[in-house]
């Protein structure tokens, strides 16, 4: 989104008239308002991404009449900031309030989270999915003061993310996780009772405290860790209840030895997800498992898209690969790294069967090694159904050896191949210069990777091509749109907002929403922006973003999962 669109958004949203009700605004930047901005009146609904905590000040006079306010706030609060919080402009009739940070230093709890929620004597329900390495975040007392002074609170919900520091330590423990663990855990058995239960369990670096059971009213994604099945609750009746409405599932290994079974356990609670990620992994093989087990009765009978981030020495673990790959009828996503899936691909036996997969990402780093001719065999062998295939790699070094040859090959070897895109964080590509000096390279280009007439965009670290689409096709690629940016608003009326002219706009008032549709070239001028967590998800040239979050949990209003 350009600073005119956001300077739109704040005008048409904030400064003209309007009987908007309900908006949903998510920008991966996060939204930052203008102070010349005029107060509406009339909003009672938003769902918000916003760029840092002064925002939310400025938001709270913006629409002083909120009743639902679902905020994320994407960066860091510089400490300066935090005394200019002003407390006086609460909305006093918000009923519903979700907060969640990207970030481990946003909000404070003491100075700033704590009289936050105090000073809204209408509150109903509270939700705070917050990263944090403030050691007040994991004090049961201070919760429980929070509570106290909300006297309409009806439901309290948390999904915390605590970094373990020297603070934390010296607070609660001097041995180790193990007795922080357990001290947290004591602390909140004893200020909560039991209608209120909480999940204790700590990893190498983060101390984690959920509210259980895991059962929402809305759709989400939700973010733990395999050693959540060595965790503490404080009322084991309501982990035994089996989660609902989440969606997907994101768990970071840390590279700690950890057995299959601990992740298996943990996913296994999960068994209604659609999207599966796995960071980190250092699995280690037990005496009575051996390299040729087959695939095995965990069931995922939604599971659509299958993360896999990073093995310890690019090393996957045959026989947890095979639990998250097959037997999983919806599966067609697989996303790896590219050393990754060479190793496992090249060192296994019985060979991997990727008949099933239709969209691959793969993702290249200096760990990775380089990109080379040889295996392209195995890309070939494994996955003769792809449709979708996407490189990104860290550096144009990675894939400078014969670089030409491998886009060709990579293009002409898949038949049902409809999209294809490469790209490079640093460096250019050697291909992508070469084809940009004129048209006729271009074309000559497409005739030998048999593409004439498919849509080809060229940037010096990106390439990316769209190939034409025959008759027999059941689904048809509109060239001018790779990404969509969704936002939900409720009108009362029709009314048009006049964004940014590079965009294009359409308000659906039946089902509510305003899709702008960003073009090709300035798609690819952010691919430098990616990361590892931003995916396509689309089978076409339609590309969704994927965020990988705690909780923001809810009552009675749905939020599709992005």
């Amino acid at each position: 989104m350009t600073s005119t669109t956001e300077s739109l958004f704040n005008l048409y949203i904030f400064s003209t008239p309007n009987n908007f009700r309900k908006v949903k605004l998510i920008v991966d930047e996060g939204l930052q308002f203008k102070t010349q901005v005029s107060p509406n009146t009339c909003l009672e609904d938003l769902e918000i991404e916003i760029a840092t905590l002064q925002d939310l000040s400025m938001l709270f006079a913006l629409a002083p009449y909120l009743i639902r306010l679902e905020a994320c706030i994407v960066r860091n609060t510089p400490q300066e900031f935090i005394p200019q919080f002003r407390m006086n402009i609460i909305p006093q009739v918000l009923k519903e309030f979700y907060i969640q940070t990207i970030g481990h230093q946003v909000i404070p709890f003491q100075s700033l989270l704590r009289p936050l929620l105090c000073n809204i004597p209408s509150i109903e329900y509270v939700s705070v999915s917050v990263k944090s390495d403030d050691p007040d975040y994991a004090d049961a007392r201070l919760w429980a003061d929070v509570v106290a002074a909300m006297p309409s609170l009806k439901t309290f919900l948390l999904g915390l993310e605590i970094e373990i520091t020297l603070d934390l330590f010296n607070r609660y423990s001097d041995n180790g996780d193990a007795e922080l663990k357990s001290l947290v855990f004591k602390s909140f058995a004893e200020n909560f009772d039991l209608s209120s239960s909480f999940r204790i369990y700590t990893n190498n670096a983060t101390l984690f405290i959920d509210s259980v059971p895991y059962q929402y009213t809305r759709e989400q994604s939700y973010n733990t860790s395999p050693e959540a099945v060595h965790g503490l609750c404080t009322n084991p009746t309501h982990l035994e209840q089996p989660p609902h409405n989440i969606v997907g599932l994101t768990m970071n290994g840390e590279h700690i030895p950890i057995t299959k079974n601990d992740y298996l356990e943990v996913i296994r609670h999960f068994s209604s997800i659609t999207w599966l990620s796995l960071s980190s992994v250092n699995v280690y093989d037990q005496e009575n498992e051996t390299t040729e087990v087959l695939p095995t009765s965990l069931k995922l009978k939604n599971l659509k898209s299958l993360f896999y981030f990073r093995s310890t020495e690019c090393k996957v673990n045959r026989i947890l690969f095979d639990q998250l790959f097959y037997g999983h009828k919806r599966l067609e996503i697989l996303k790896m790294m590219y050393g990754d899936l060479i190793y496992l691909l090249r060192t296994t036996s019985p060979s991997i069967d990727g008949n099933h997969i239709k969209n691959l990402e793969l993702y290249c780093h200096g760990a990775d090694g380089t990109v080379h001719l040889k295996d392209l065999y195995y890309l070939t062998l494994t996955f003769p159904q792809l449709e979708c295939l996407s490189i990104q790699v860290s550096s144009s070094n990675l894939i400078k050896k014969n670089q030409i040859e491998i886009i060709e090959e990579l293009i002409k070897s898949f038949r049902r191949l409809r999209s294809f895109r490469v790209n490079c964080t640093k460096g250019t590509l050697k291909l992508a210069r070469s084809l940009m000096k004129n048209d006729q390279a271009k074309f000559e280009w497409l005739s030998r990777i048999n593409a004439i007439g498919s849509h080809l965009i060229l940037e010096p670290k990106a390439i990316a091509i769209w190939k034409s689409v025959d008759c027999s096709s059941s689904f048809e690629l509109n060239p001018r749109i790779t990404s969509v940016v969704h936002i939900s608003v409720r009108p009362t009326s029709t009314t048009r907002l006049p964004l940014d002219k590079k965009d294009k706009k359409r308000i659906n008032p039946k089902s509510a929403t305003l899709t702008t549709h960003q073009s090709r070239n300035r798609f690819e001028n952010s691919i430098k922006k990616e990361n590892l967590f931003k995916r396509s998800l689309s089978a076409t040239s339609s590309v969704s973003v994927t965020r990988v979050r705690r909780p923001l949990s809810q009552v009675n209003l749905n939020k599709d999962l992005p």
